[in-house]
């Protein structure tokens, strides 16, 4: 009975959501607040969930959730104002935890005591030295793993001397003495832990369980918790509050982030003003820098008097504003039912709530099916960017805001300035280029035609401005695109002028090169810089000379075919799509020949930092880009700065000595002919090159020779990338040996680059695709069906709901893209493949037209105008296809060898097009099978392909 005792000194109550309110304003001084809750499927508890939340008048700090179901990300409810850390299970049904924590607490997860199991499935965060911790314990676990798990993470508290906030469903009740209550009770007494909760939170008409708990290490003098009297699952909610002192940081007004105001009103007055101002003063200065500085300086004057900052502050509206003022009083009044069945166990009562909760259900169901018909409707009917904003806000894809507000260094803290500045100096010097001479080596014999960079014109700079996407980003002096594009009429000779100057002298004004630096958190521990990805904002007017100049050095690169044929990144006409046909074909063919085909991926660490300018600036000269051309490139490169913003504080500038700019329109190309020349390494091998993304390929009848032949290319490759100082990551670097599946090789491989070996594997994911060493698209294939069976999820949990041509544009964007993207790599898969992707491609047309999943699929496809899985590899070939004609790019047509068909005598029915024998099921892959005959089927039906459109091909497949 001891072991009980323990947990029966806690403090608890059974609260309703107002008492708890009044609870939590009585707790004096700095407090944390924890509220937990076994939802029995979040998905369908989402509403009410976020209901009940909104019946506090505060906001708790920490929300945890157990069984929430959930099978993937997208599935995932995202709240106002808390960051999301969330464990779902991967292969069964239920479980599932998850962490809602308020953006102004920083945390990390805790990897080592992050995982689900069959015994636990727990998810921990670590707050300086606080750790917030949800635990789930399936009841059929094993309780003795159960206990060792969690002695070890008791352990990790106490010798880390973190003050600890448990919460969770254990299964096991407190309320009875029992071996495993006992066991439990002595393992928490033991670390100093003792559980807040003393009522049942599971209560039927014949039993009541005290098994979710609130557990901490911290003095109990100061910690209040309970049971909140609000029906959510067949568990009652939890609610703590400790006194123990927390990071949280109040926003006071002059922290608030500010933004300014572009609206119609303040672009009219923005327009009035730029009308009005006297720009006479810059036509008359001939220098760049002059020229634009001044420019600049009004510009910007005029735009901060007609936008003027303004704090963003936390809205606090409604999370689902279908639910009225009387829907309100009806859940209080469910709530008081559920209360009162509580406190008398009676079936009567019991009965009287279950009736009156089902009507509730289905009367919030009606009123969230009636404002969301509404709410589409109007938003079909005004802008696409309004009815896209409403789906990801619906389907819990906006952007969460994982801003980094703190990290660790050592011993030190970093925050503010100082954290911005530490961020800046990290990607500054992440890489230090040094110049070899050696580059010029892999050159060969230069072009001797020489680059002119003709003057622009009004309607040009008018022209390049409007093609800039619009965007709320703004740039390092905070201006955005579209109140440019709002006075570009009266701005456009000015501009002109300025960048007219800059390419006639050669100069690239130096105010240009300024990037604003964001950075996003991409995964793993908050304190490693590594984790971080810089995005680049360059300033909004240097964007369209980018535009200009880049439009003149590409027409110069096409004129004289400087761009390897190889590389297939950044450049109009080509896609990874084509890249990796090239590749496929590649392989099949040599299939074909009953050669041994091995591919080498190589992958470059942070290229597009590491150009040297010098490098790069005597490669341009090589290919052309002399004298002025040459001046403003090199000046365009000279002065480059950056500055680091996090939240309201900005890093102090660094120039940059290395690398381009990635979110310039002018990085791409420069990178393209930076590394131009790889392919003069080896003659004998094929490349495969998008950006940076680099392919190998070659080709012999046995292990030894492709062996050896590899070697001696990696050797070159090694000598070129230190050349031009450029770093392989070897340990990121694959090689896949391609060989029929009936074919048996003995595989001894021994790759090297440099110093460091080459890891031969059987699968590798490159551009996206995952290419298997037997051609085989399974695993490919698997990776899709995780992906476009989430989706299938949201239709079927939308289909009452949304309107179908909402539902559609959901599937189109979120079904179809997966299926849509190589499709020409991929699509020739087995037929056990392909169906497994038709029989969901089948349940999301049930789910769009909310038709029981018996009905007959292909009049609802015909009816929806969406093409049958099985038709879209030919659709798609021949939409290649006849673009590749009318745009007198012919990649398909060279790639496919398509060959007239010329017979010495006449048959009676004569094929148009050449199709090769193939020697195995491979070769029928292969383009230059698949397109000739599919040619040749549509010319015997009459059909004149050069006249198809996208839309009569359609007709003819639906």
């Amino acid at each position: 009975f001891c072991c009980c005792f323990v947990f029966m000194m806690a403090f608890s109550a059974e609260l309703t959501p107002n008492q708890t309110t009044a609870n939590f304003i009585s707790c004096k001084g700095s407090k944390l607040s924890f509220f937990h809750s076994n939802l029995c499927s979040a998905r369908n508890k989402e509403d009410q969930l976020c209901v009940l939340l909104q019946e506090f008048s505060f906001q708790f700090d920490i929300v945890m959730l157990t069984e929430t179901w959930y099978q993937n990300e997208l599935e995932v409810l995202q709240m106002n104002h808390y960051k999301t850390y969330f464990l779902n299970r991967e292969s069964k049904r239920g479980g599932g935890v998850l962490i809602y924590v308020k953006n102004t607490l920083c945390c990390e997860i805790l990897p080592c005591f992050s995982f689900i199991s069959d015994d636990l499935e727990v998810l921990s965060l670590k707050c300086e030295q606080q750790v917030f911790s949800v635990m789930y314990r399936p009841p059929n676990g094993n309780m003795e793993g159960f206990f060792l798990q969690l002695e070890r993470f008791l352990d990790f508290i106490n010798v880390g001397q973190y003050a600890l906030f448990l919460g969770g469903d254990f299964n096991i009740d407190m309320l009875r003495p029992s071996s495993a209550q006992c066991s439990f009770s002595s393992i928490l007494e033991s670390s100093g832990c003792v559980n807040v909760i003393a009522s049942p939170t599971r209560i039927t008409s014949s039993s009541s369980t005290l098994i979710d708990l609130f557990i901490t290490n911290t003095d109990t003098r100061n910690t209040s918790g309970g049971v909140i009297n609000a029906q959510l699952s067949d568990h009652l909610p939890l609610y703590m509050f400790t006194m123990h002192t927390t990071p949280n940081k109040e926003n006071n007004i002059e922290d608030l982030p500010t933004f300014q105001n572009v609206n119609p009103t303040t672009l009219e007055q923005f327009r009035s003003l730029v009308n009005t101002t006297d720009w006479d003063e810059i036509y008359n200065l001939g220098n760049p820098d002059d020229a634009y500085n001044t420019f600049l300086t009004i510009f910007t004057r005029i735009y901060n008097i007609a936008f003027k900052y303004q704090p963003i502050r936390p809205k606090s509206s409604r999370q689902k504003p279908w639910i009225t003022r009387e829907c309100l009083k009806m859940i209080r009044k469910k709530n008081r039912l559920y209360g009162k069945f509580l406190k008398t166990r009676g079936l009567d009562d019991l009965r009287s709530f279950k009736t009156f909760r089902n009507r509730l259900t289905k009367l919030l169901r009606k009123l969230k099916d009636n404002y969301l018909l509404c709410l589409f409707n109007r938003h079909l009917m005004s802008r696409p960017d309004q009815t896209w904003k409403t789906i990801n806000k619906l389907l819990n894809r906006s952007a969460q805001l994982n801003n980094v507000t703190e990290i660790k260094v050592g011993e030190s803290t970093l925050r503010e300035k100082a954290l911005a500045d530490s961020f800046n100096n990290y990607f500054v010097n992440l890489v230090q280029g040094t110049q070899n001479s050696d580059a010029s080596s892999y050159l060969g014999t230069p072009n001797e035609n020489s680059a002119f960079l003709g003057p622009t014109d009004e309607h040009e700079v008018y022209h390049m401005f409007n093609t800039i996407r619009n965007s709320k980003c703004t740039d390092i002096d905070n201006i955005q695109i579209k109140p440019v594009k709002y006075v570009l009429d009266i701005l456009t000779p000015i501009i002109t002028h300025i960048f007219n100057i800059s390419i006639s002298s050669g100069i690239f004004p130096k105010k240009m090169q300024i990037a604003k630096v964001i950075v996003i958190f991409k995964g793993g521990d908050i304190n490693d810089h590594s984790n971080y990805r810089p995005i680049s904002i360059l300033p909004v007017f240097s964007k369209c000379l980018e535009k200009i100049i880049h439009r003149r050095m590409t027409s110069f690169c096409d004129r004289f075919s400087l761009i390897t044929s190889s590389q297939y990144g950044f450049r109009k006409g080509r896609s990874t799509e084509l890249a990796l046909l090239n590749q496929k074909e590649f392989i099949l063919k040599s299939f074909e020949q009953k050669l041994l085909t091995l591919g080498v991926f190589v992958d470059f660490s942070k290229a597009f930092d590491r150009i040297n300018h010098t490098t790069l600036i005597s490669k341009l000269q090589f290919y052309g880009f002399r004298g002025l051309t040459l001046k403003l490139l090199t000046s365009y490169l000279e002065f480059r700065k950056q500055s680091v913003f996090i939240n309201n504080y900005s890093s102090d500038f660094q120039a940059l000595k290395t690398g381009v700019p990635q979110g310039s329109i002018l990085g791409p190309l420069l990178f393209n002919i930076y590394i131009n020349d790889i392919v003069t390494i080896s003659p004998n091998t094929t490349f495969v090159i998008y950006a940076d993304d680099t392919t190998l390929l070659f080709s012999a009848n046995n292990v030894d020779t492709l062996a050896e032949t590899t070697n001696n290319t990696l050797e070159h490759l090694h000598k070129w990338s230190e050349a031009n100082s450029l770093l392989i990551n070897t340990s990121k670097t694959k090689a896949v040996i391609f060989k029929p599946h009936n074919k048996l090789v003995n595989i001894d491989l021994h790759l090297k680059l440099g110093l460091s070996s080459i890891e031969v594997v059987p699968n590798v994911k490159t551009l996206g695709v995952m290419f298997n060493e037997n051609m085989s698209w399974d695993s490919h294939i698997q990776i899709v069906i995780k992906k476009i069976s989430s989706v299938v999820g949201i239709l079927n949990k939308f289909r009452s709901s949304l309107p179908v041509r909402i539902k559609l544009l959901i599937y189109n964007s979120l079904f179809m893209s997966h299926l849509n993207y190589c499709h020409l790599v991929w699509g020739t898969s087995t037929t056990t493949n392909l169906d497994k992707l038709t029989i969901l491609q089948k349940k999301a047309i049930r789910a769009i037209i909310n038709v029981p999943q018996s009905t007959h699929t292909k009049p609802l496809l015909k009816s929806l105008n969406v093409l049958s899985l099985n038709k879209l590899y030919e659709y798609t070939l021949l939409i290649r296809y006849i673009a590749s004609i009318k745009q007198r790019t012919p990649d398909i047509s060279n790639i496919s060898e398509l060959t007239i068909n010329i017979r010495p005598y006449n048959v009676r029915h004569e094929e148009v097009w050449r199709i090769p024998f193939s020697r195995t099921t491979y070769g029928t892959q292969m383009l230059k099978h698949r397109l000739p005959f599919l040619l040749n089927h549509l010319i015997e039906n009459n059909v004149i392909i050069e006249h198809l459109t996208s839309h009569s091909l359609k007709l003819i497949f639906l």
